[in-house]
Order: C-alpha cells, then sequence, then structure tokens
C-alpha cells in the first residue's frame, strides 16, 4: 500500500491525524496522487457502485454522512460491551454530543481542504451552453479576463459574459434546451450553469417551450429569481429594481432574500428590489400618444432662446444619432452648431418616482411640468446624465420640454425614463403627446418655418 492510499483511507475512516492531514495535502500536489485520492474517497462509489467523483456540495454531505457513520463506529467499537455508557450510546446510537461534534467538524474541515485542493488543481472544462443566432451593433464575449468581439454563430460557454453595446441586440440560442431569447441594448448576461442564466444588467425578451416533465429553467438577477416552466416574457434588470411581464403562460418570481414570490401569469407584470416583494399587477397598457413636437436651429444654437426655428417636424420619440452630419439641410461645409427643442407633454403608466437618462453628444437641459431638473448644457462628447427623482401620476400628462445642442464631431440624444415598476427604456411615442395647436407638422418630415413665424 502506498503512502497516499494509506493517508486517504485514514481519512475516511476519521483516524487522520493533523499532522497526516499536511501531508496527504502535499502529496495532492501530483496528479496521479490527486487520481489516487478521488478514487479512494469517491463515495458514490461506496453508496451507489457509480464510478464517478461529481465534487458538489450534495457530494460533500454525502462524503461527511459517511465519515460520520464510519466515526461512530468506531467510537462504539471502543466502548466495553458492559459498560453503561455502551447501552446510553446503543440507545442513541451517537456518541456523547460534544464529541460527536468535535469528530464531525473536523472530519468536515478535513474533506473540504481536500474536496477544494482537487477543485483548485483539477482543471474545468467549459461547458457550451448558448449559440448567437443574430445580431446587430456590437458585442462582446468576455472569459478568462479576455474580451472578444461576438458574431453571428459564436458559442457562449457557462462561466463567460455576453455584453451587448449601445444600439445593438443579440439573438441568443441556449443549446440542449428549447428556449430562445433576445438582449437588449447594454445588457450583460452570464451563465453559470447550464440551466441558470444570470442577468446582470440591462432586459431580455425571452420565449421557453413548455418544459412538461422536465427541470424548470432559472433566469436571475442581482433583486430576483424567476422560475421557468414555459412561456414568454420580458426581463429587466434596472439600477433599482428588477421588472417582469410575461406575455404567454407564467413565471414564478421571487426576491433575491426569498421574502416573497409571485406567480405572474400572460398580462401581468411584478417588480422586485431589496425593498420590494413582489406581486402580480395587471400591465396597464399604452397610451394614445403620437410623439413630441421638434423645432430645429439650423447652425443657430445659441440663439434659441431669441430666435425662431427654421425647420419643425413630429418625432415619434428622442432617439437619433446623426453622426457627423445634421438633421437639416445645411449651408456651410461643416454641419455644426445645430440645436433642437422637443416640447409637448409625457403620460406614465404607473404613480411613481422617474428617474430620466440623457444619453447625448453633447449638451443637454430637460424640464418636466415647468421645473428645470437636467442642466448639461456645457457638456462636450458623449456622455450619459440621470436625473433626480421625480413624482409622476399614472394617466396624467405632465408637460416636458428637452433640449440638444451640438458643437462638434458626433451628435446623438437619447431620452430614457424608469421607476420601480417601469424598465429602462427609450421613452416610447404611446406616451407622447405633442402640444395642442392647430396645424402640426408630419410625423417625421421636416417642415420649413415661414418667415412670418421667424
Amino acid at each position: 500500500m502506498t503512502r497516499i492510499e494509506e493517508l486517504t483511507l485514514l481519512l475516511a475512516d476519521g483516524e487522520i491525524a493533523s499532522e497526516e492531514v499536511t501531508e496527504l495535502m502535499a502529496l495532492t500536489e501530483s496528479a496521479e496522487a490527486r487520481e489516487t485520492c478521488l478514487a479512494l474517497l469517491n463515495i458514490e462509489a461506496l453508496l451507489r457502485g457509480q464510478r464517478d467523483v461529481d465534487i458538489t456540495l450534495p457530494t460533500m454531505a454525502r462524503l461527511t454522512a459517511e465519515l460520520e457513520r464510519r466515526i461512530v463506529s468506531r467510537v462504539m467499537s471502543q466502548i466495553p460491551a458492559t459498560s453503561p455508557v455502551r447501552a446510553a450510546a446503543v440507545s442513541r446510537a451517537t456518541p456523547t454530543r460534544w464529541r460527536r461534534n468535535w469528530l464531525l467538524a473536523s472530519a468536515a474541515l478535513v474533506v473540504l481542504g481536500i474536496i477544494g485542493t482537487l477543485t483548485w488543481l483539477s482543471p474545468v472544462r467549459p461547458v457550451p451552453v448558448g449559440e448567437i443566432a443574430a445580431m446587430t451593433g456590437d458585442a462582446w464575449i468576455q472569459a478568462g479576463g479576455k474580451k472578444r468581439p461576438a458574431k453571428k454563430g459564436d458559442i457562449v460557454n457557462s462561466g463567460e459574459r455576453l455584453t451587448v453595446g449601445f444600439e445593438s441586440s443579440a439573438d441568443v440560442k441556449w443549446l440542449h434546451e428549447d428556449a430562445k431569447f433576445t438582449l437588449a441594448e447594454l445588457s450583460d448576461m452570464t451563465w453559470p450553469t447550464p440551466e441558470l442564466c444570470e442577468l446582470k444588467s440591462g432586459a431580455l425578451d425571452a420565449q421557453v417551450v413548455t418544459r412538461a416533465g422536465k427541470k424548470p429553467l432559472f433566469f436571475k438577477t442581482p433583486d430576483a429569481t424567476a422560475k421557468i416552466t414555459g412561456t414568454r416574457f420580458s426581463l429587466h434588470r434596472g439600477s433599482s429594481a428588477t421588472q417582469l411581464r410575461v406575455s404567454e403562460g407564467s413565471v414564478r418570481l421571487a426576491d433575491a432574500d426569498e421574502r416573497g414570490a409571485a406567480e405572474v401569469r400572460a398580462g401581468q407584470f411584478a417588480a422586485a428590489s431589496d425593498a420590494v416583494v413582489p406581486t402580480a399587477k395587471e400591465w396597464p397598457g399604452d397610451g394614445s400618444g403620437i410623439g413630441l413636437l421638434g423645432e430645429y436651429y439650423n447652425h443657430n444654437y445659441a440663439s434659441m432662446d431669441s430666435a425662431p426655428p427654421a425647420y419643425e417636424r413630429l418625432d415619434a420619440r428622442i432617439r437619433f444619432q446623426w453622426g457627423k452630419g445634421a438633421p437639416t439641410p445645411v449651408t456651410q461645409a461643416h454641419p455644426e452648431h445645430f440645436g433642437v427643442r422637443w416640447t409637448g407633454f409625457i403620460e406614465p403608466r404607473f404613480s411613481e418616482s422617474y428617474t430620466f437618462l440623457i444619453v447625448v453628444d453633447d449638451g443637454a437641459k430637460l424640464w418636466i411640468d415647468g421645473r428645470q431638473i437636467l442642466d448639461a448644457w456645457g457638456s462636450s462628447n458623449a456622455k450619459k446624465y440621470y436625473t433626480q427623482p421625480v413624482e409622476l401620476r399614472a394617466g396624467q400628462r405632465h408637460t416636458i420640454r428637452l433640449e440638444y445642442c451640438e458643437r462638434t464631431q458626433q451628435a446623438n440624444v437619447s431620452l430614457f425614463w424608469q421607476s420601480l415598476s417601469q424598465p429602462m427604456e427609450v421613452v416610447p411615442q404611446t406616451q407622447l403627446h405633442p402640444p395642442q395647436r392647430d396645424n402640426l407638422p408630419a410625423l417625421g418630415e421636416l417642415r420649413a418655418v415661414p418667415d412670418r413665424k421667424r
């Protein structure tokens, strides 16, 4: 018998001394010794006749239970048959509580040390979990501290990270599962295990085929866990909460601390956070908005407060990427120094505290109900600005005014909103209304402002 075999059997029998533990830990640095130790510690072989070691929490529990059985047997064998102590021990089928606890604690620590060493030294093979079926814009796959651009057909392995860029999306097929989903822009996702998808931030729309007789799939965020048995749903992880909206089937949503859970069915939504236990509610539906009135100042943004605009149009939403160009006809070589003012009304779906996000290059100002809540007019280059929370009432039309200026290089502006129940999104057309006036311009079509208005 080799030394590694002797020490491993001593460990399994609960008779190993502290100095022998140190010796065993040193010997398992050898690959050959590790294989020998794993074979002898194979509790699956002891209990069920299986051959492979599965280093998981259940296996560790079985290993601890086996050591407990052997330790109890060893203690019992050392007590004389005629001793009253043996009779008491037999009646309880366990040694004295303090000694039993001490022996079990020692054995568990040794087992965890050995398993930790073997796990750390053994190579971990990645498991393919997802395939990128389609994508627009930019996305990246990160693994082992390295980051590479993602493309259609790429495989994402367990433990890897998929991130999606601004104004981008990625369609992902869940391998070995009848499920697929679309990751929205600015999303960050990993698969810790083949059955668990973890959404760190951002949003996804998922379709999972009914899993009758199969294990459920799980989607997790820092705030909540969603148990999926077959459905269509949207999951969003914002800066303050996780929001779930179900369009088909049902999803069980629980907060991260398991204080409560809700069965969210088709047509319902729920939110979860550190302060909010999920409750299923009916989705309020969309408004009847058609957009905001945009007034465009060609090459004279500095005089927006004193001069009339050159053009106007109805814009469905505020999300524009003009690059190095301009939204209006230009009369000079470089289409810069233009400005835009959008006015009208914004209609929230929920009576909650809302935060607005403006992604802009270069400057912007924002007013809600006549109160200025953002002043980033002096900004340059692309930046993100979050406003302070603003209380809004569901179904009520609050006045909104957004001003934008472009100075040099790239030109873009986007308006997002979010609340506890409202996932972060570009404010949609359905929730935006133009000012109440006659002769509004057409949607998306620039119209020159008559000279008399100028």
